[in-house]
């Protein structure tokens, strides 16, 4: 790990790792690297822009009706899956890191899948979720090098389409970490926020 550096929003808190680094990896002669994938919760340890955003989604179950594909629409989407069940999401709000659902939200989901497919007001109401997604102030995830902090490799700030964008950004990781070659990276570096965003206490 690097000194704590000339002041400046990238300082490196004295305990850059949530729980620190008790197996002294980041200190380690020839580390090979470390990957911080915790989303949202990669702000407040290793000082990153990224503001949670909470998703809630729902499931309904309609026997006899089951889509043939993802439906979107402007205030959502409808997919079905493989069991069955019909999944309808997702809302978006901004700054929050509670992971309950609400009333309001199941309700607009449902409306949402009743705008699609107008029989799903009569769709058993299976489950509801909530999620907090890692977003970043320009909308592009974060990848690459700490910029303080030596051998931490950063993967976060992929907002709704992580999923969509994990094996790129996995091969993109995985290959900087071996050969320590930046540029495949530049676009995404952390280095391209020169002050960090407030993010919210959890």
């Amino acid at each position: 790990m690097s000194g704590p550096g000339p002041a400046g929003p990238w300082n490196a808190p004295a305990d850059p790792m949530s729980g620190g680094d008790p197996a002294g990896l980041l200190n380690a002669p020839n580390a090979p690297g470390i990957d911080s994938p915790a989303g949202p919760w990669n702000a407040a340890p290793i000082n990153l822009p990224v503001r949670g955003v909470k998703g809630q989604r729902i499931l309904l179950r309609l026997p006899g009706f089951l889509p043939q594909s993802a439906t979107h629409n402007f205030t959502g989407y409808i997919a079905p899956r493989l069991d069955g069940s019909i999944l309808v999401a997702s809302t978006r709000e901004e700054g929050q890191f509670n992971q309950t659902t609400t009333a309001e939200a199941i309700a607009h989901l449902i409306a949402v899948a009743a705008r699609a497919y107008p029989n799903l007001t009569q769709a058993s109401f299976i489950a509801a979720r909530a999620g907090i997604r890692p977003a970043t102030p320009d909308n592009q995830p974060i990848i690459g090098p700490h910029p303080i902090i030596e051998n931490l490799t950063i993967a976060t700030g992929h907002d709704a389409i992580g999923i969509m964008l994990s094996p790129a950004t996995a091969e993109l990781t995985a290959q900087y970490i071996l050969d320590r070659n930046p540029t495949p990276l530049k676009p995404f570096t952390p280095a391209r926020f020169p002050q960090p965003i407030a993010h919210q206490e959890f």
